[in-house]
């Protein structure tokens, strides 16, 4: 509705119905809780462990909390050791941990403060310290015994304006002592507050600090960068990712000096911050294009903003989102290698041409994503069960197949074996949406032949987005 798939709403109907879908995942979430407590005190809840990258799990947590942190106009930083790799984690818990730590950082910090994450290793056993810090309004000493304790919240007037189930602590400290470790709190009342979480490794860090071969044989092409940003903490990393990468980098904090700059070098690449402190980013974009010095060289938009669509109409080469991991600026070059420096052009909204087989036996669901996907401009077959399913994809030609998991006469794990196997739309992408994720049934899922797994309830624009990136 809010997309008006339906016609057009009021900005008082808009104002409602962004509060009742804030209600409804704020439910969800308070039910998933108190569920996840259950498990754990009754000794149900088994993690899944494996080696998992702890820096790109540290960035995802921090992009999770990153729009409602832009709200109040927070600062983000994330100080992660140059020799932190892989540990021996359940990724998913894991991230649960850091997303509630940083939601409470953002919540309880006035505007304009500062949160971020900070990760050392330390200590001859190799222990991994995860510290999620914040400028906020602090935790008396009196209040910090009782943190840890199930639907207990600090009694002050921000806490009961925010809201909460008490539950978000308790559930972090059973599942870091799930891993073996721990996590302390330090606070000062007025200041701000840190809560460190302390792990074992007990892994061989087997990534390398190294960018591909790929990129790095194209350092010839690549040799200097200009970075037009003014945090200086984001143009030091980039600074050294390049450096990796044998690009040598010079670094500009605002439009005015970036331009001389950029037309009296003229780098083979750039990186320019949106959102510049002096409020040039787009005006100095534009013209860059528009000099003849630089309207050539390839720009890599990078912001802390959704407005990757934006960017590419306006012919930038790349996009990079904040806060990024080494891995996501190697994505980056790839696609600039792939296209051999030429402007990336955002997917389009779909051409009549393009069908879609959706597979979904609710029938809430069946009308919902018909909707939403016709107005998109996809074409939208309807089964109702996997058998329809697999008769079906030998009769007509799909660029897409959504597949729902639970259904009568045959399920969706099942369908896609058959599609598989049966050399049935072989190379056309499965994307899987399940309402009842059980562990194990990505794993599974991928493993029989499914390109993509999201669980519901989905957030439509998300849907949007996994099946024009399948599409590509």
């Amino acid at each position: 509705m809010l997309e008006e798939v339906y016609g057009p709403v009021s900005e008082l109907q808009r104002q409602r119905l962004h509060t009742i879908g804030e209600s409804g995942h704020h439910l969800l979430s308070l039910i998933n809780d108190i569920l996840d407590v259950a498990k754990v005190e009754a000794g149900k809840l088994s993690l899944e462990l494996q080696d998992v990258n702890l820096p790109e799990i540290c960035e995802a947590s921090l992009r999770l909390v990153r729009q409602s942190a832009l709200k109040k106009n927070l600062h983000i930083d994330a100080q992660i050791a140059a020799d932190i790799g892989v540990v021996r984690a359940d990724g998913r818990r894991l991230k649960q941990v850091l997303v509630n730590l940083l939601g409470n950082a953002v919540k309880f910090t006035p505007e304009g403060g500062a949160i971020g994450v900070n990760v050392t290793a330390q200590g001859e056993d190799d222990a991994i310290h995860i510290t999620v810090w914040d400028t906020g309004i602090g935790i008396a000493p009196e209040h910090q015994q009782r943190l840890f304790q199930s639907f207990v919240q600090v009694d002050s007037s921000l806490s009961r304006q925010q809201g909460g189930s008490g539950l978000g602590l308790t559930l972090a400290q059973k599942m870091i002592q799930l891993h073996g470790g721990t996590i302390k709190l330090e606070s000062t009342l007025g200041k701000g507050s840190r809560f460190t979480i302390t792990l074992p490794k007990r892994a061989p860090d087997p990534l390398p600090n190294t960018p591909p071969e790929q990129c790095i044989h194209h350092a010839a092409t690549w040799q200097n960068a200009l970075i037009i940003e003014d945090s200086v903490i984001t143009a030091e990393q980039l600074e050294r990712y390049l450096h990796e990468m044998k690009i040598e980098a010079v670094h500009r904090a605002s439009a005015s000096s970036a331009l001389w700059t950029a037309q009296a070098i003229a780098p083979d690449l750039i990186f320019l911050d949106s959102f510049l402190a002096d409020g040039g980013g787009w005006d100095l974009f534009a013209q860059l294009k528009q000099s003849p010095q630089t309207c050539d060289i390839p720009i890599v938009i990078v912001s802390v903003a959704d407005e990757q669509t934006y960017a590419m109409q306006q012919g930038a080469s790349a996009y990079l989102t904040k806060p990024f991991t080494r891995e996501n600026l190697h994505e980056v070059f790839k696609v600039l290698i792939d296209h051999q420096a030429a402007p990336v052009v955002a997917a389009p909204v779909a051409a009549k041409s393009q069908r879609l087989m959706l597979v979904e036996d609710n029938e809430y669901l069946i009308e919902l994503f018909s909707d939403y996907l016709s107005v998109k401009g996809y074409l939208v077959d309807v089964k109702r069960n996997g058998l329809e399913a697999v008769q079906q994809v030998g009769v007509t030609t799909y660029d897409l197949i959504l597949m729902d998991l639970q259904m009568p006469e045959m399920n969706g794990l099942e369908a896609i074996r058959h599609i598989r196997q049966d050399g049935l739309c072989i190379d056309t992408p499965i994307l899987v949406l399940t309402a009842h994720s059980m562990p194990g049934d990505q794993e599974r899922c991928m493993n029989a032949g499914a390109n993509g797994f999201l669980s519901k309830p989905v957030q439509l624009q998300t849907l949007i987005s996994r099946i024009e990136s399948l599409l590509q």
